[in-house]
């Protein structure tokens, strides 16, 4: 399967020369500081737990729960329960 894969698709030759150094792409800028996008991501995340926290507060997410806990219950068919 490789082998096909292999002859199908062209292969794009790399050189690398002797005493090459390949880490100047990473100095490329990109836009972005680095910085405020740790902040944005902290913030978005701590944005998004109180949100799963909310609503795992809510009586509908509890019910789900409950009625899951149910179903896995009643599938489980190597142990007795009082599940009906």
């Amino acid at each position: 399967m490789i082998q096909s894969l292999r002859k199908k698709l062209p292969l794009l030759p790399i050189k690398i020369h002797k005493g090459s150094v390949l880490g100047a792409v990473s100095y490329i800028k990109t836009g972005i500081d680095s910085g405020s996008m740790v902040v944005f991501s902290i913030v978005l995340s701590a944005a998004m737990a109180l949100g799963y926290v909310v609503l795992a507060q809510t009586g509908f997410f509890r019910k789900r729960a409950v009625l899951n806990a149910i179903i896995k219950t009643r599938a489980d068919k190597k142990k007795f329960n009082f599940v009906i």
